[in-house]
């Protein structure tokens, strides 16, 4: 502690305080303002509007796919509309789950992935026959793989636009 009494007696202190202050506030300043971005390892400072708002197109995309999902479902007799919204809002949960953990891919082995967890949320919840069909699957399959390259290309393009 005896070090600390030192450096806070020294004459120069006051002056290298208040320049270390000056300096950091012109930092966080050019952060803030979106000037100046750090980016390492450990630490992103001044992406963070950018990022917000590129999460908030691509959630926007996704709630939109979500709400056509129930265009796309086979109607049969005895189709319950109710059961159909709420895969489409389980369907929205997992693709606010890729976009939320921004790991989104455009490999082979990604979209097969996801377009499993999507079909096996679609079979986990449905009972209809209509709704087990390769027919449907792949009609699934095709949009998850869309829906994919699409929120890449949102981020890509509003990226693209900050910069």
């Amino acid at each position: 502690m005896d070090w600390l009494v030192q450096i806070i007696n020294s004459p120069n202190f006051l002056k290298v305080a208040i320049t270390t202050l000056i300096l950091i506030a012109i930092v966080w300043l050019l952060v803030k303002s979106g000037v100046l971005t750090i980016h390492t390892k450990y630490v992103s400072l001044g992406i963070a509007d950018n990022e917000r708002n590129i999460i908030r197109y691509q959630l926007n995309y996704a709630k939109q796919v979500c709400n056509a999902f129930t265009q796309f479902i086979p109607k049969k007799e005895g189709y319950d509309e109710y059961r159909g919204r709420y895969i489409a809002e389980l369907v929205f949960d997992e693709m606010v789950d890729w976009i939320v953990l921004n790991h989104i891919e455009d490999s082979e082995v990604y979209i097969s992935l996801k377009q499993k967890a999507i079909w096996n949320i679609i079979i986990s919840n449905s009972v209809k026959p209509e709704h087990q069909t390769d027919e449907f699957k792949n009609v699934v399959y095709k949009h998850v793989a869309e829906d994919i390259r699409t929120l890449l290309k949102i981020r890509k393009t509003y990226t693209k636009n900050q910069s």
